[in-house]
């Protein structure tokens, strides 16, 4: 699984700089577009409950053989950041005509700020020595990280400005439906307990939802501009390993950026 997710991000980071090899040749190809901005205290990413199932270690017997049940649970990340910035790197594969044209957007936005990754396992079987048939054991863990990564991937409608490079108007809409993908670059606490009690467990620290972009492009002087806003949502199932999730703990997942971006090439 970790494997998957890391050549996903990959491709992703790939096909991003791909797009955005061309942009200072547009003469050439007009179908290239470039953008970078940023925000400050507009940058919010939370992940679903994200399911775990893997082996619950507790340990080993008297003849030191390991000692292991099935397990479920949940891993969480939640991202905050005070400053982020982002470089969009979009290629129009439909122009319709001079004025709207279909485009893939990939806004990578790199943050500084306070993400909180949250895990928990729980034993299907009581194997310890409690007296209490029925105890099932809880593992769980916690991180801090400081600067996290998001490299949403959209598909976009374009009207008006910024649509196409033949286009002269004024003013200009984007609407863009996709994913929006976040990844902690950084801890700086908690890593030893996840490597401790989630050896064994099946888990990711690339975290996806579905999500919307809308922006708005606008002349400001000679300087073409965009005020861009990503939000994004999922639920979260239900099972009974979710059920031991705290009421402080949100099982839906929510993102939402506003940025403010200026566009480099056009």
């Amino acid at each position: 699984m970790k494997k998957k997710n890391s050549l996903a991000m990959g491709l992703l980071l790939i096909l991003s700089f791909s797009f955005s090899n061309p942009v200072y040749s547009q003469t050439k190809n007009k179908i290239y577009f470039s953008e970078f901005g940023g925000t400050v205290l507009m940058d919010y990413f939370s992940s679903k409950l994200v399911p775990l199932t893997g082996d619950y270690d507790f340990g080993y017997d008297a003849n030191y053989n390991p000692i292991k049940s099935p397990g479920s649970g949940y891993i969480k990340f939640s991202s905050f950041n005070f400053i982020s910035l982002n470089y969009t790197a979009r290629v129009n594969i439909y122009e319709i005509n001079k004025d709207r044209s279909f485009s893939i957007d990939v806004p990578i936005t790199a943050g500084f700020g306070v993400g909180f990754k949250n895990a928990l396992v729980i034993s299907r079987d009581s194997l310890s020595s409690s007296t209490n048939y029925n105890y099932k054991e809880i593992k769980s863990a916690e991180g801090t990280s400081i600067f996290n990564l998001s490299v949403p991937v959209f598909i976009s409608f374009n009207m008006g400005m910024g649509s196409t490079y033949d286009n002269d108007s004024d003013k200009g809409l984007t609407v863009g439906v996709g994913f929006d993908c976040a990844h902690p670059l950084l801890f700086i606490e908690g890593k030893e307990s996840f490597e401790k009690n989630f050896n064994s467990v099946k888990k990711s620290n690339f975290y996806f939802i579905p999500a919307l972009s809308l922006g708005y492009r606008h002349w400001n002087g000679d300087k073409p501009l965009e005020l861009n806003l990503k939000l994004g949502y999922t639920p979260s199932a239900s099972n009974e390993a979710l059920d031991y999730a705290t009421t402080s703990v949100s099982k839906s997942g929510f993102s939402m950026r506003l940025s403010f971006n200026k566009i480099l090439n056009f």
